[in-house]
């Protein structure tokens, strides 16, 4: 801001220009602070988020749920190409899957930290590998009926898990499915399970 001393009405005239300017700038500023604070989400650890995990299965984020919509088979993902849910897998709590999935996708809930237990439709018949590798604190999980097949690890490095029920009619089980499960000492293996 530039001082400009005249004389008289001249000298009035400036130091009136140069209120009205700080002014109008002091109300801007209000202004966009208080867009900024209207544009800032309820929980700044989850945005509001939703897309696509399957050609006919899509996925939102409500708080700390992570909700599968639709039908059919999910996508695969790996270890280096994570699932787009990814960077929020530390803050979900709960995930809910309909009655009309079938397939669970390689490390679609891989390293979801804080989820203590998830049921499983009966409508699963596959299960991915690394589904649930690094979910620490789930503690229990039920194998519905219709599953035929579950692929490698996919309860691997789960620290809490305790319990492990098959109410399935697989065959075999995969190489590394409770690798790294500490707090699992003992579980039911199904008369179907030939190797």
């Amino acid at each position: 801001v530039s001082f400009i001393f005249n004389q008289n009405d001249d000298q009035k005239y400036s130091f009136s220009m140069i209120e009205t300017n700080l002014n109008q700038k002091n109300n801007l500023e209000k202004n966009v602070n208080t867009v900024n604070e209207s544009k800032k989400p309820a929980n700044p650890r989850i945005k509001s988020i939703s897309g696509k995990c399957g050609d006919s299965a899509n996925y939102t984020i409500e708080s700390d749920a992570f909700i599968i919509i639709g039908s059919g088979k999910t996508y695969h993902y790996s270890f280096e190409r994570t699932a787009p849910w990814y960077d929020y897998h530390e803050s979900f709590k709960s995930i809910i899957i309909p009655n009309t999935i079938t397939e669970l996708g390689n490390y679609s809930f891989f390293n979801f930290s804080k989820v203590e237990s998830v049921t499983l439709p009966t409508s699963i018949t596959k299960i991915g590998s690394n589904v649930f590798r690094d979910c620490h604190s789930l503690k229990k999980i039920v194998i519905p009926p219709a599953v035929t097949y579950i692929q490698i690890g996919a309860f691997s490095h789960c620290k809490s898990l305790t319990s492990a029920t098959f109410l399935c009619h697989i065959t075999s089980f995969t190489k590394y499915l409770f690798e790294d499960c500490p707090c699992l000492k003992t579980f039911t293996i199904p008369d179907c399970v030939t190797s």
